[in-house]
């Protein structure tokens, strides 16, 4: 399933561009497309996820996640947009 959702989004790249303002970004190549998903048989993994790469603001999501599993939804919308 993993293997066919990076084969259905790969070539999402074209409809944007690389942020080019921060320059660990300018470096990245946007034809890349990876996810992993740790679940309770251990990893599964599709694409490019041996290529490193910069979080940058991908932690707000991380974030995110976390205070939602603090606060719950409610709180959390009720302060910020959904």
């Amino acid at each position: 399933m993993l293997d066919e959702l990076v084969v259905l989004h790969r070539g999402a790249h074209v409809e944007g561009e690389v942020a080019s303002y921060i320059p660990e970004l300018k470096k990245g190549n946007p034809a890349l497309a990876g996810i992993a998903v740790w679940g309770p048989d251990g990893l599964v993994a599709a694409g490019d996820t041996q290529v490193p790469l910069s979080l940058q603001s991908i932690s707000k999501i991380i974030t995110l996640m976390v205070v939602l599993a603090d606060r719950g939804e409610a709180e959390v919308f009720s302060r910020v947009g959904s």
